[in-house]
């Protein structure tokens, strides 16, 4: 049965959670994002470090949105895993993280598609309105 794009959908009877996954390259940050989707009532796939083992989470897990750091491991950025993502997978919403605000990689990053950018230190209460309309936008 396939996972609803919604945050809480039903469908005979069972409550089907939306799919976040996680590309973060600071463990601690990455659990404390897990810990904060599973808590807010989704599905957090466990987090991941690189570009590599990005490509294989979505490809398995097929997420309905990604938080991804734009600085992560693996020879390339998080803007360019999110192109192979959404290219790969389809419409896929993200939601950028990096330390800086950038104006020119918040342009590359509009060129995914549907997301959001946020720059670090995150504020939850905005990463949580975000998360929340992305998602009902998938309905």
């Amino acid at each position: 049965m396939p996972l609803s794009r919604s945050p809480q959908q039903w469908g005979q009877g069972i409550v089907k959670k939306a799919k976040i996954m996680i590309v973060e390259d600071e463990a601690i940050a990455a659990m404390n994002l897990q810990m904060l989707c599973e808590r807010w009532g989704y599905a957090a796939c466990p987090p991941v470090s690189s570009a590599r083992e990005a490509m294989a989470v979505a490809d398995r897990e097929r997420p309905d949105l990604v938080l991804m750091d734009i600085g992560i491991r693996g020879g390339t950025d998080g803007i360019e895993i999110a192109r192979a993502i959404h290219s790969r997978l389809g419409p896929t919403s993200f939601i950028f993280m990096s330390g800086y605000a950038d104006d020119d990689v918040r342009e590359r990053a509009s060129a995914v598609g549907s997301f959001s950018y946020l720059v670090k230190p995150l504020d939850f209460r905005k990463l949580k309105k975000l998360i929340d309309s992305l998602l009902a936008g998938k309905k």
